[in-house]
Order: C-alpha cells, then sequence, then structure tokens
C-alpha cells in the first residue's frame, strides 16, 4: 500500500484494479491463486514491458557487454523456472507431498476407465462417486447422470456434506444415506484414501455388486432391472480387489477365479490389478 501510494503519480488503476481483485480471491479461495497467475498477466507484461523500454532509453550510459549479458541471464533463468515449474513445483502439501505427474493430458489418477466403462454400457442414474472422481463423469454423462457429491463441494451445503462424508465410513451411516437418498450406483476409487468397511458392507448387501475395476476405481451397480443384464454378464463374485486382505483359493473355484480375472483383464487391460 505504501508501494502504490508513492507512486500514485504514474499508478494504472486499471492494471492495478486487476491486479488487487485477483489477490484478494487468491487469499481466499485456493484455486483462486491459478487464476490470478493468468489474469494478471497481461499487466505483468505490460509493465515488463515499460521497464525494457525505460532501460532502453538510457541505454547510452551502459557498457556494451551489459545489455546481451542481462538477456543472457534473463532467459537461463526464465527456462530454468519454466523447467522447475514443469517438474516439480505444482504439489499438495501432505506429508509426503504429492507432485504432479510428467506429460501431457489427463493424469492417471483420474478415473477415465470407469467413467469409459459407465458410458460404454449406458449406465445412467444417480451416481454415489467419489469426491475427488464426480468431475469426468459431470462432463461425460451429464444430465444422464447426476452425481450426489463432487469436489465443489461448498454447492451442495453442509448438511448434505457431512452426511456423505459420513457415508464414506460405510455401515450404518452408510445404510441410513441409502435409505434417504437414491443412489443407482457407485464409481469409487480405493487403496488408502478410503475406509475398508465401506467396501465390505457393499460386498455383504445382496442390493449392490462389482461389475468393475482397474488400479484406481470401483464400479458397484444395484440390483434393478435396467442393470440386470450387465450384472449378469460382468459382476464378480470372487474378486474384491478393494478390500485388504487374502482369500483362499480351491481347484473347485480356480476357473471360476481364472475367468473373472480374465474379464477384469479384457476391461482394464493396461492397469496392472486385474493382471495380478
Amino acid at each position: 500500500a505504501l508501494f502504490l501510494v508513492a507512486n500514485l503519480h504514474r499508478l494504472q488503476f486499471h492494471h492495478a484494479g486487476i491486479a488487487a481483485l485477483f489477490f484478494a480471491l487468491s487469499m481466499r479461495h485456493n484455486r483462486g491463486v491459478t487464476d490470478a497467475a493468468v489474469a494478471t498477466l497481461p499487466s505483468l507484461s505490460a509493465n515488463l514491458n515499460a521497464i525494457r523500454v525505460r532501460m532502453s532509453a538510457g541505454g547510452g550510459a551502459l557498457p556494451p557487454w551489459f545489455r546481451p549479458a542481462a538477456r543472457a541471464v534473463m532467459g537461463t533463468l526464465m527456462f530454468y523456472t519454466a523447467g522447475w515449474t514443469f517438474t516439480h513445483s505444482y504439489y499438495f502439501g501432505f506429508r509426503p507431498p504429492s507432485t504432479r505427474e510428467m506429460g501431457l493430458g489427463i493424469a492417471g489418477n483420474m478415473p477415465i476407465g470407469a467413467v469409459d466403462y459407465v458410458e460404454r454400457n449406458g449406465i445412467t442414474g444417480n451416481c454415489f462417486p467419489s469426491y475427488n472422481a464426480a468431475a469426468p463423469l459431470i462432463h461425460r454423462m451429464w444430465p444422464k447422470v447426476k452425481v450426489a457429491m463432487d469436489s465443489r463441494n461448498d454447492v451442495y451445503g453442509e448438511t448434505l456434506y457431512r452426511e456423505y462424508v459420513a457415508a464414506l465410513n460405510g455401515g450404518r451411516s452408510l445404510e441410513t444415506y441409502l435409505a434417504k437418498w437414491p443412489v443407482d450406483f457407485f464409481l469409487i476409487t480405493f487403496g488408502g484414501d478410503r475406509n475398508p468397511e465401506f467396501f465390505r458392507w457393499l460386498e455383504k448387501s445382496p442390493d449392490w455388486k462389482l461389475v468393475y475395476f482397474d488400479d484406481r476405481s470401483v464400479v458397484y451397480l444395484k440390483r434393478i432391472e435396467r442393470f440386470e443384464a450387465i450384472i449378469e454378464r460382468d459382476g464378480y463374485d470372487l474378486i474384491s480387489p478393494a478390500i485388504p486382505g487374502t482369500t483362499q483359493m480351491t481347484p473347485e473355484t480356480g476357473p471360476r477365479w481364472l475367468a473373472e480375472a480374465e474379464r477384469a483383464v479384457a476391461a482394464a487391460p493396461n492397469d496392472w490389478s486385474p493382471h495380478q
């Protein structure tokens, strides 16, 4: 604020207003930081260009080697910063931190295979998804599919969000949620980010059937008439990838295990879990 007052005589209010607005939004919402980086880029570029023009105008007093040396240093710093940003800077500050996956396209932690399965088989209705898995499902399947929750949790309100979080623990909370809200299928990421009791409840329930899994996601369908053909063709009776522990395999059940494993590999050929 003191700097702005001192430079009030040459302040460009449209640039200052944009910077102030997006700075305020950045302090209020985490995703406002990336919005600010994009929105303030024209102002930053204009200011840097003005500095360049002033330096060029007063270039007579500079030694002849200064300008190419400055360009070389700035260019090196820009390339280094760009490379470091691309490989290391985008992470979530958990312990241990999670660094962004390298490359272009959709990251490997998104449930694209499960969404492909839902779309390919015409699965529609109300979905109970993982908090971080609903966005691609909305993008590909809305309005044929409506979700119980997604990462814009403020849209749904505190009460519904608390019910959703409680349901993820499985047991009576999940049973209560399903009695209150109409859910036709689940698309859930599994592993260390989910309570095993949630999946144990689904496996024990006669109303739900696992029909798809890959390295990250599972899809459970409700036993209703319009899903009967899919459940008959793709339902798993022996494989439970989301539940930790060991399962006994006998010579009598071996052919059924093999048939389910081959079907899982065919559904997600690029994933390790079905092969395993």
